[in-house]
């Protein structure tokens, strides 16, 4: 009888304990495919497979933040603005706007976005502007003008940065002040 009562005992404290521990949770862990709608109301094209990474997904914001855009300071060459791999645009970003105080410029569009309340745009570095072709803009989402290229946020050196048309995929660098280039901004999450 008694060893009934106590076994009964640590089942209810047991289940009290998941109770709490459910209640604790901020909430639910969502999972994302390519092409689903982000938190910030952008279309989810990354899926980060890493687990050292703070970082889950990559979203790229629902319509272009401008055209005629440049990517600003051509004749500087911005220290740290040369990342090319997935992960990078948002410290390429980062560098850009610390070197380059040109006002209107392509990175600064990007950090200055807030849409969906949520502020950490950036501007996407030559591997992720690539990834939104592959799984975006390849698949007829994201409604990308597909004759205009896209700035990265990859510089090539002192005159030039990245770019990327996105009806066909190529990639070349273009002088930094030319100012007809489009601006589409993405965040991690």
């Amino acid at each position: 009888m008694h060893k009934k009562k106590r076994v009964i005992g640590s089942s209810i404290v047991v289940v009290f304990v998941l109770i709490l521990l459910f209640m604790n949770c901020s909430s639910p862990v969502l999972v994302y495919e390519i092409g689903d709608t982000g938190p910030a109301g952008g279309l989810v094209f990354y899926i980060n497979g890493s687990d050292s990474d703070e970082w889950n997904y990559l979203e790229a914001a629902p319509s272009d933040q401008g055209s005629d855009i440049a990517w600003g300071c051509s004749g500087t060459l911005i220290d740290g603005a040369d990342g090319t791999a997935v992960g990078t645009g948002a410290q390429n970003t980062i560098d850009i706007i610390t070197g380059c105080t040109t006002a209107g410029i392509a990175a600064k569009i990007c950090d200055d976005l807030i849409l969906g309340d949520y502020s950490d745009w950036y501007l996407p570095s030559r591997d992720e502007l690539n990834l939104m072709y592959i799984n975006l803009s390849q698949n007829g989402l994201g409604g990308f003008d597909s004759l205009t290229p896209h700035w990265s946020s990859t510089e090539l050196d002192a005159n030039s940065a990245f770019i990327q048309y996105l009806d066909n995929g190529s990639q070349t660098q273009s002088n930094k002040d030319y100012d007809f280039y489009l601006v589409r901004a993405v965040r991690a999450f």
